[in-house]
């Protein structure tokens, strides 16, 4: 199959969200915890969150900062709740818009400077292509998949991500706590680079700085884990062998 009319498609944030057809990593994400999760998650798809807000403005920020200027609002008070907010919610609550609470945008602020001054993180965020959308077949499971990257170049893949610690080592932590391993090995393979990179940021003063290239292992055991989970995919959602109605763990404790 062709897959460039996709790419194409795809790069509508719309349509890339609103299809269920390619598997992502984030989908993946829900699969992990159970095929009952995945498909409600289907059904329902995911709330907006005061994270998910504040990590798509961030995002826009590095990677679109005249996007960021347009899009995102400054809500002056200091709490989401209230008559004030809620007109300020209805006036300014559409069209993909970012709503932030002045210290929130003050943060990322800060944030944009630390980074957009690191001569390191300049040299990595120079040239290439943001935003960049792949899609692809497995070609153990067979399973079509796709992906939308910050930033891809010539040799790596680029991710931004954000930390409420500040501690060096916590990160690494997370980095398996949240997939980023499956996420690097299945942005790697579907974008057929030989490299990914974290940038890593601390949402809080004083806003610590990390770049984490990631080892043959950390990627060897994301590939385990995503290839592990497209079978299962297969299994519950393309070939319908099982049903997510009838999943359950066995175990011992």
């Amino acid at each position: 199959m062709d897959l460039t009319k996709f790419i194409n498609k795809f790069a509508c944030d719309e349509a890339y969200y609103g299809d269920h057809d390619f598997i992502t990593n984030s989908q993946m994400g829900h699969l992990k915890k159970s095929p009952l999760a995945y498909q409600k998650y289907k059904k329902h798809g995911m709330p907006d969150t005061n994270a998910l807000i504040f990590g798509r403005a961030f995002h826009w920020a590095i990677l679109e900062p005249e996007k960021f200027e347009e899009k995102t609002h400054i809500f002056t008070g200091k709490v989401r709740r209230g008559k004030a907010w809620d007109e300020f919610k209805e006036e300014y609550d559409k069209d993909a818009n970012c709503i932030l609470l002045q210290n929130e945008y003050d943060d990322l602020k800060c944030m944009q400077d630390v980074i957009m001054s690191n001569a390191e993180c300049q040299e990595l965020l120079y040239g290439g292509k943001n935003e960049a959308v792949s899609c692809w077949e497995d070609e153990d499971s067979g399973v079509f998949c796709k992906g939308k990257a910050d930033k891809v170049k010539k040799d790596c893949v680029i991710d931004l991500k954000t930390t409420s610690s500040g501690e060096l080592h916590s990160f690494k932590g997370s980095a398996y706590k949240y997939g980023y391993n499956r996420q690097s090995a299945f942005y790697m393979d579907g974008f057929n680079k030989n490299k990914f990179i974290f940038i890593v940021i601390e949402k809080s003063s004083p806003y610590n700085l990390y770049i984490y290239d990631c080892s043959d292992q950390f990627v060897e055991s994301g590939r385990e884990e995503y290839k592990y989970l497209l079978d299962v995919y297969r299994e519950y959602f393309i070939d319908e062998i099982k049903v997510p109605s009838q999943y359950y763990y066995k175990g011992l404790l």
